[in-house]
């Protein structure tokens, strides 16, 4: 930690020439502030091993860390911005160079510091807020990097590098209109500085956001489309029931698990069709017709379901249940009473009925004739 050619003893004293770990600032700056320095080999262990970039973690909190911070504040504001943007780039190459985490969160808390000493001048507080941008990239907090560089062009709008990370960001999270916004912006300032590296890599993010950007309207068109035409279907089905003066009640029992996808619908002549539930309740069996026209009857599909000749359903060990013999009844909305329904009838007729009140979808009891 300390130069490797200092030896000490209780009485030893140290000099900041014998450190190659601070910049000529810090030591000069040390040096006007010796007296408040240890003079103990420990203590100067300890001392260096809580000091920015040669501790093995930053801890702005520490006694060391406030008493440079205390130094610094007595220096011109730019000049303390400067030393911690040295400090800041010093950490950051350590951290290219070792890959250490740590290195890169210093990096960040050093251009923090330099953004926080809120100097006067603007091209300098551009470059920091890039700076800290660049190692929240590496840290991946591409929203971070976004507003840094935001900040960065209101305070130098020409800067290019600062739209170059705002693009790269934007890509990351898949702000493309960001995207573009910052890579059209940048690519104006890399043309007129004649940056030609930089016009290639703005080109470059122009067209991916360009192409992403078409395909997401195209996408959010389409869904557009989708949501406006099952609106419309919608509207015109309620309108139909309205219509047809139908009433809706709670079902007499959970459905939806056994209709899969049928659903009511209102077909291109305007016609409604129903999921219609069958239920046996002496054999306490059901059957479920997904497809159900408002204009055909009961017998239409009763006695496809229970032909004369046909083997019976497998519940049906007593074959007991033709169609001759079926008798289809619903109870009274308000009496409940017993309702027999002609099986010559349409659904529609039958629903559309004073006495009858759809249950969620209209719903029927099938029995044997006495």
């Amino acid at each position: 930690m300390i130069n490797s050619e200092f030896t000490a003893d209780n009485d030893s004293k140290w000099s900041p020439e014998d450190s190659n770990i601070l910049t000529d600032f810090e030591k000069t700056e040390w040096s006007k502030h010796a007296d408040k320095l240890p003079t103990t080999k420990e203590g100067i262990e300890k001392l260096t091993e809580s000091m920015p970039l040669s501790a093995s973690h930053l801890n702005p909190e520490s006694e060391t860390f406030q008493a440079l911070q205390a130094i610094a504040d007595e220096t011109d504001p730019v000049e303390r911005a400067l030393c911690f943007k040295s400090s800041g780039n010093a950490a950051y190459q350590m951290h290219i160079k070792s890959k250490s985490k740590k290195r890169l969160q210093d990096a960040y808390v050093y251009y923090t510091k330099a953004i926080d000493v809120k100097c006067e001048d603007d091209q300098l507080n551009s470059v920091l807020r890039v700076n800290r941008a660049m190692a929240s990239m590496k840290q991946k907090n591409y929203r971070r990097v976004i507003d840094d560089c935001e900040i960065s062009i209101k305070l130098q709008n020409t800067y290019v590098k600062a739209y170059l990370f705002a693009a790269k960001a934007a890509i990351a999270i898949e702000k493309w209109k960001e995207c573009k916004k910052f890579a059209e912006q940048g690519l104006v300032h890399a043309t007129e500085e004649k940056k030609e590296t930089e016009i290639r890599i703005f080109n470059k993010y122009l067209k991916t956001s360009l192409t992403k950007i078409a395909i997401q309207e195209e996408v959010e068109r389409k869904a557009t489309e989708k949501r406006l035409e099952k609106q419309r279907r919608e509207a015109e089905l309620q309108q139909a029931i309205v219509e047809r003066k139908l009433k809706i009640s709670k079902p007499v029992f959970e459905y939806q698990e056994y209709i899969g996808d049928a659903q009511i619908r209102l077909d291109e002549e305007k016609y409604l069709h129903w999921p219609v539930v069958f239920l046996y309740p002496e054999a306490m069996q059901f059957d479920i017709i997904g497809d159900f026209n408002e204009i055909n009857t009961l017998q239409d599909h009763l006695a496809m379901m229970f032909p004369p000749q046909a083997a019976p359903p497998a519940w049906d060990t007593q074959r007991k249940y033709h169609f001759d013999r079926l008798q289809v009844f619903y109870e009274a909305l308000d009496t409940k009473e017993k309702i027999i329904v002609p099986l010559h009838k349409t659904l529609k007729g039958i629903i559309s009925a004073t006495t009858y009140s759809i249950p969620g979808i209209p719903t029927f009891s099938v029995e044997l004739k006495s």
